[in-house]
């Protein structure tokens, strides 16, 4: 996904099913989970959904791979997209 520098993304992840129940959350670029309220991320719960909102893109602070990732007592499984930031 691209994205110009000072504009918003978003990031959707959704959640198939999973025995037992399973909850979402997503990576940033150093492999750290994103808490919202940091560096311009909100993270949006909409039911089996989980959207991350990036503000203000930077392609310092927010340019690389997010992973979302789905894990329950049996393990993980999870998807990457590379979130590229475009300078003007």
């Amino acid at each position: 996904m691209s994205v110009l520098e000072g504009e918003e993304a978003w990031l959707g992840c959704t959640l198939l099913g999973g025995m037992p129940p399973a909850q979402l959350l997503w990576l940033g670029p150093q492999r750290r989970q994103v808490e919202p309220g940091t560096l311009g991320f909100t993270l949006h719960p909409e039911g089996t959904q989980l959207r991350l909102n990036v503000q203000g893109a930077d392609p310092v602070r927010h340019g690389g791979t997010y992973q979302c990732v789905a894990q329950n007592a049996l393990g993980n499984s999870s998807r990457s997209v590379l979130l590229e930031v475009l300078s003007e």
